[in-house]
C-alpha cells in the first residue's frame, strides 16, 4: 500500500535541547504549549518545509516528534515510490472509476508510450520542472522520430492532471508540471470543398457501397462515433428525424455503446421525409435488406450468420464499422471522384460551415452539432461568423444607400 511518505522526508537525529530551536515552548491565551518541529523538506519558494507537533507537556511533544521520525525512517528504508509506480496507481485509482473507458485507454496509452520508457524509473519527488521540460521537448516518440505538438500538448495534459492528483494524496509536495509552459499545438484547419464539390459529393454516394453513411456525416455534422452508434429504433422516417442518443467505440478490441461525448450531444437531428438524408438513409435500409440473407455467405464463412445489433451501418456481414475501415474507404472513394484530400471528420466542419453561412443562426447550429457550450461553436467557427458579419455590414450600407433624387415629390 502507497503511503503519503514518498515527498522525501530528510531524518536525521533529532535534538531534545532545552528549547534550543526545534523544542520551545509558547504561550497563547495564558495557557503554556509545548512546540517541537522537525524540517522535512523543501518549500516551492525554496525555503524549509517544517512540520510541527504542539502539546500541552514538553515530553508529549518530543514523544509526537520521535514517533513520526520513527514513521518516516520506516519508509524511508522502503523502496522510493517512483513515477512510474505512481502514475499506476492514479490510473487504477481515481481515472478509471471516475472517467469513461476510452478516456482511460487513451491516458494509459499516453502513459505507457511516452512518459514511463522516459521518467518511469525516477523517483517521485526527484521530478522536476526541467525534467518534465526535457521529456516534452527532447524525447523522441517511442514508434520513431519526433514528438508531434499535439501529442507534447496531449502528455503535458496526461502529467499535470495526474500531478495534481498526486498533491491532492500528499504524495508531493508542489504540481512541478504546473510550473512547465504548457506546449503550443498548431490548430488544425480542416481542409474544406467548395459548396460544388460538397454537391457533386451527395450525388454520388448513394450508389456506393458506404456512401450513404459518408453522406449522412455532411448532411446532419455527426461526429464518427455517434454515425457509428446509429441504430435504425433511433430512426423515425414519418416523423423526420432520427436522435442522436448513443456512440459505439471499440474498447480493448470489444465493441461497447457509450453516451455521447456531454449530455448536450444527447439530440435530435431533423430531415425531410423527401430530401437527400431521408433517400440516403431508405437506400442503407434496402443494402442492409440484400445482405441480410447473402453477405455472410458471400463475404463471411457459411458458419456466420448476420449479426443483428440494429446498426444503421456495419460491414457486409452486419458487423460494426470501424473508424478505421470507413476512413480507408473514405479516402478511396475521394481518390475515385477525383476530389481533395480530406477527413471524414471534415464533413461535419463542412456542414457547420455551410449551415453558418446560409443563414442559420449559431445557436441552432451549435445543437444540431451537439456542442455543449455555444461558445466553442462560435470559437471554431469564428471565419464562418466574420464573413458574415462583412454580410451584414454591407447589406445595412446598402439599405441605407442614398438614393438618387427624383424630379418630382
Amino acid at each position: 500500500m502507497i503511503e503519503y511518505f514518498a515527498i522525501g522526508i530528510s531524518v536525521g537525529k533529532a535534538k531534545r535541547g532545552n528549547g534550543e530551536g526545534s523544542l520551545y515552548a509558547v504561550e497563547r491565551k495564558g495557557t503554556k504549549k509545548w512546540v517541537a518541529t522537525v524540517t522535512i523538506g523543501k518549500r516551492p519558494s525554496g525555503g524549509p518545509w517544517v512540520k510541527t507537533f504542539q502539546r500541552n507537556t514538553k515530553r508529549a511533544a518530543l514523544a509526537a516528534r520521535s514517533a513520526f521520525l520513527e514513521l518516516s525512517a520506516e519508509h524511508a528504508e522502503q523502496r522510493p515510490l517512483t513515477l512510474s509506480g505512481a502514475l499506476d496507481r492514479w490510473l487504477e485509482d481515481d481515472v478509471r472509476p471516475r472517467c469513461r473507458p476510452r478516456t482511460y485507454q487513451n491516458y494509459e496509452s499516453y502513459v505507457r508510450l511516452h512518459i514511463k520508457p522516459v521518467l518511469g524509473e525516477r523517483e517521485l519527488a526527484a521530478i522536476s520542472a526541467s525534467d518534465i521540460q526535457g521529456l516534452l521537448y527532447s524525447a523522441a516518440s517511442t514508434r520513431g522520430g519526433r514528438l508531434s505538438s499535439t501529442t507534447r500538448l496531449h502528455i503535458y495534459r496526461v502529467l499535470n492532471t495526474a500531478f495534481k492528483q498526486f498533491v491532492r494524496w500528499r504524495l508531493v509536495v508542489t504540481n512541478e508540471v504546473a510550473l512547465v509552459r504548457a506546449p503550443s499545438a498548431m490548430r488544425y484547419r480542416p481542409k474544406l470543398w467548395s459548396v460544388e464539390q460538397a454537391r457533386f459529393f451527395l450525388d454520388r454516394c448513394v450508389d456506393h457501397e458506404y456512401g450513404p453513411a459518408f453522406g449522412l456525416l455532411l448532411l446532419s455534422g455527426l461526429r464518427i462515433s455517434e454515425l457509428l452508434g446509429l441504430t435504425w429504433d433511433s430512426v423515425h422516417f414519418d416523423d423526420g428525424y432520427f436522435e442522436v442518443n448513443k456512440t459505439l467505440q471499440r474498447i480493448n478490441n470489444e465493441w461497447v455503446f457509450q453516451p455521447t461525448k456531454t449530455s448536450g450531444s444527447y439530440r435530435s437531428v431533423p430531415f425531410a421525409p423527401d430530401g437527400q438524408a431521408a433517400t440516403l438513409l431508405r437506400a442503407q435500409a434496402d443494402r442492409q435488406r440484400g445482405l441480410r440473407e447473402v453477405g455472410p455467405i458471400l463475404y463471411g464463412d457459411f458458419t456466420s450468420a448476420w449479426l443483428d445489433r440494429g446498426l444503421v451501418f456495419t460491414t457486409r456481414t452486419g458487423r460494426p464499422l470501424s473508424g478505421k475501415d470507413s476512413y480507408a474507404r473514405f479516402q478511396a472513394l475521394c481518390r475515385q471522384l477525383g476530389l481533395p484530400k480530406a477527413r471524414q471528420h471534415d464533413l461535419r466542419h463542412l456542414f457547420a460551415t455551410i449551415s453558418l453561412a446560409a443563414g442559420a443562426e449559431l445557436k441552432v447550429t451549435s445543437s444540431l452539432l451537439g456542442h455543449s457550450s455555444i461558445a466553442i461553436t462560435a470559437d471554431t467557427y469564428a471565419h464562418v461568423l466574420d464573413e458574415a458579419k462583412v454580410s451584414a455590414t454591407r447589406g445595412v450600407e446598402e439599405m441605407l444607400a442614398p438614393v438618387a433624387p427624383s424630379s418630382s415629390p
